[in-house]
């Protein structure tokens, strides 16, 4: 499919069908894109954002979809909507320089045919203008990061619901120029998870997939499979293909330690860094604690990735609003058949100690204990069967609740054990395992001057 179409009589282009008019506004780029909210305003969209499955039920486990906004969360909406609008407005398809650097984006994607010879040109080089727009996230495991990534994802791509006869989400940019009428992709967001090995061609190929998806076909994932995909050709692919459709957020989730700290991780992060500095696309990477500190040891790409600081998502205190809030929308959604309907007030304490405040924890047990009361038809939740059988449904989570129990009690403990919990431990704690400097080569002290 071509991703950019020139309407004038010597084009070598195939017109894209079902085409809205050609505009004349200001910034094409930006047309239906979201407003950037206010922090009230992103914490109720927040809250109201579909879930990509039911919590309980039929849809599959939901554990990870319950997210009741702190001012955090909505910090991270804003901040992610600011760099989308700076993208676009950088990007404003009325200067002729941006809509030069689209079409050879897409041209050199798409007049490469001969994939198994010759390698993507490098023509488009980095866009005009473009600068580094990372958007870094730190967040525990099952402190609702896929639940953040779901809603981003709907804000953005509010007010669109056009999908062509294959599923693909795209939209069509048409506008008038001096030289001839033409039409652009935009695609709003991909999301990316990173690949388990660390290694860079699986995020690309993964990247890839997920813009043949946006366009509901195979294309590209075809031409691109096995090793006719060379290594000097990967960053320009993503560049290209991004640019070329006009995309508006990459989003890189399930980024854990293990993957994230691998001895091929550090060409990943790097890429990242890359694909946003040489685009000025935002890239949005959802790291637990542990990940991050692959991107430390790595180095380079934290200027990339990091443009506005960490945003971190901690774990609920006992005791808090935001913990009662999320004990009582957990209630509500496991306990709806219990008599009498309101939450029992012993039932925050009590779930706040079996999950330790990770409100994904907390959901899998009362699912779990719900689900068991259903099917043996009771209508009373008792405190004691409760704790009793929270705790056996959380029972694989056991060494790592015990772990995170045993950093906050603090202690003396090795780098490598902190990080085989490094999804679990706070930021502040395994940030201290990247090594310092080693007392090998002495250096003089500067003197005072």
């Amino acid at each position: 499919m071509s991703m950019v179409t020139d309407n004038s009589d010597d084009s070598r282009r195939h017109p894209i069908s079902s085409v809205p008019e050609f505009t004349h506004v200001a910034n094409p780029s930006l047309e239906g894109i979201p407003e950037i909210p206010s922090i009230a305003t992103a914490r109720r969209v927040l809250l109201s954002a579909p879930m990509a499955g039911d919590l309980v039920g039929k849809n599959g486990d939901g554990s990870a979809r319950l997210l009741v906004p702190t001012t955090d969360h909505a910090d991270i909406l804003v901040q992610v909507m600011k760099h989308v609008h700076a993208s676009y407005a950088s990007r404003n398809l009325n200067i002729a320089a941006n809509r030069g650097y689209s079409f050879s984006s897409e041209e050199s994607v798409n007049d490469s045919v001969n994939r198994h010879i010759e390698p993507i040109p490098k023509k488009a080089g980095k866009a005009p203008d473009a600068i580094a727009r990372g958007i870094l996230v730190c967040a525990p495991a099952r402190c609702g990061r896929t639940r953040m990534a779901d809603a981003i994802e709907a804000y953005l791509q509010r007010g669109f619901a056009q999908t062509n006869e294959f599923g693909g989400k795209y939209e069509i940019i048409a506008l008038r120029t001096p030289v001839a009428p033409m039409q652009f992709l935009r695609i709003r967001t991909l999301r990316v998870s990173w690949p388990a090995s660390g290694k860079l061609r699986a995020l690309v190929q993964g990247f890839i997939s997920a813009f043949d998806a946006a366009l509901g076909q195979g294309e590209y994932s075809r031409r691109t499979r096995g090793p006719f995909l060379r290594e000097q050709d990967m960053i320009p692919a993503m560049c290209a293909l991004a640019a070329g459709s006009h995309l508006g957020l990459l989003i890189v989730e399930r980024i854990n330690t293990r993957p994230a700290t691998t001895s091929h991780s550090w060409e990943t992060w790097d890429a990242l860094g890359r694909f946003t500095r040489d685009t000025g696309i935002p890239v949005l990477c959802l790291a637990t604690p542990g990940a991050l500190t692959g991107l430390v040891e790595q180095g380079a790409a934290i200027g990339s990735l990091c443009t506005t600081g960490v945003h971190k998502i901690h774990r609920m205190a006992k005791g808090s609003k935001v913990w009662k809030a999320t004990a009582n929308a957990i209630y509500k959604q496991c306990f709806s058949f219990v008599k009498g309907g309101a939450m029992p007030e012993w039932f925050p304490d009590v779930l706040w100690d079996r999950s330790l405040g990770y409100a994904g924890l907390g959901v899998m047990a009362a699912k779990v204990v719900g689900e068991n009361m259903q099917i043996a038809q009771e209508t009373v939740l008792e405190e004691l069967k409760f704790i009793n059988d929270a705790a056996a449904a959380l029972e694989i989570y056991g060494p790592h609740l015990q772990a995170v129990k045993q950093a906050l009690q603090g202690g003396t403990f090795s780098n490598q054990s902190l990080r085989r919990y490094g999804d679990w431990l706070p930021l502040e704690i395994v940030i201290k395992t990247v090594p310092a400097l080693e007392y090998i080569l002495g250096l003089d002290a500067p003197r005072a001057s």
